[in-house]
């Protein structure tokens, strides 16, 4: 799946949600307007839908963005991904991604602490066959 950032107040507003005292007006978004990214994750929760997009920071993991954020440029969804029901994440109550981070749980938490595992399926993930068989089907 490809989405083109498109509305940076749609992001200035979840800021605004979850932190009342930022003044978010102010607040750099590691994301370029009009730029399309592939979606490595989708999460829901009860209130939101995030698309996982590795932003503009160059950091080796993506980060979550509120849905509201982007236009969809190529909706199809990859035939390699799955879908998990996680209610016990305080975060998200269900994800949509590749197999290795739906079927663990902590998977995102070991990409971020730069667990090998982890890091090597990501990067699998993003080669140019594992994004073009994830974005494009």
């Amino acid at each position: 799946m490809v989405i083109r950032f498109s509305r940076v107040e749609s992001i200035r507003k979840q800021l605004a949600k979850y932190s009342p005292t930022t003044n978010v007006s102010e607040f750099w978004i590691p994301l370029t307007l009009g730029r399309e990214y592939v979606v490595c994750a989708i999460a829901f929760n009860r209130d939101d839908i995030h698309y996982f997009v590795v932003n503009d920071d160059a950091l080796p993991w993506p980060m979550p963005y509120c849905a509201s954020a982007f236009e969809i440029v190529d909706a199809r969804i990859s035939e390699h991904w799955s879908f998990a029901f996680t209610p016990m994440n305080p975060d998200f109550q269900s994800i949509l991604s590749f197999q290795d981070w739906v079927q663990d749980a902590h998977f995102y938490d070991r990409l971020l602490d730069g667990e090998t595992d982890a890091v090597r399926s990501f990067n699998r993930f993003l080669s140019p066959d594992g994004a073009e068989r994830s974005a494009r089907g």
